[in-house]
């Protein structure tokens, strides 16, 4: 587990990752409804960052709570560049530090997959959606101002390959740009 910032960069500014974030938001004092975040295929695969759990490379996306508001993440829906399939998907959760993933707050070992579709292919990949269940997890907000978290996926292919890759586009951005951790270096 990487200490704060330790080795997280951003190694495209244009680059963010393609995901949806899906749950409920509630006000801190209770009540709420149903929201996401997402920032949706374009069909184009432009590019991937690495996120096999056989590499040293971690890819990470950010998550904004809209002020006086707590969000319960329950689904995650993400492109993943693989062959053979998605065999399993652990979920790691980061608080922010200064634009960066920071401290581990939470994770989760083989998530649900509830659905994976193959919907094209670029640099001989096929692009996977994948539709995942989480355990409810509360991300805390705070009155009077956004906060910034960061969400993790390690992924295996189905050959338990390090050539996994969450697709990331420079069409659309929400938030921050995608965040990559290489334990070599950072």
């Amino acid at each position: 587990t990487p200490s704060i910032n330790a080795g997280w960069g951003i190694p495209d500014p244009l680059m963010d990752g393609v995901y949806i974030w899906e749950g409920s938001c509630d006000p801190i004092g209770g009540g709420g409804g149903v929201c996401s975040e997402e920032n949706p295929n374009d069909f184009t695969f432009e590019n991937g960052f690495n996120c096999s759990s056989a590499s040293a490379f971690q890819t990470a996306n950010d998550v904004t709570v809209a002020a006086d508001e707590n969000f319960t993440l329950e689904n995650i829906t993400a492109s993943i560049f693989a062959n053979g399939g998605i065999a399993n998907v652990d979920v790691n959760y980061y608080d922010d530090a200064a634009g960066l993933p920071g401290a581990l707050i939470g994770s989760e070992a083989s998530v649900t997959i509830d659905n994976q579709t193959v919907i094209g292919s670029n640099f001989g990949f096929d692009v996977n959606e994948v539709e995942m269940t989480v355990t409810p997890f509360i991300f805390n907000g705070q009155a009077g101002a956004s906060t910034k978290y960061w969400i993790e996926l390690s992924v295996t292919d189905g050959g338990a390959t390090g050539s996994v890759f969450w697709v990331v586009t420079s069409s659309t951005m929400v938030g921050d740009p995608s965040a990559q951790f290489n334990a070599g270096w950072g």
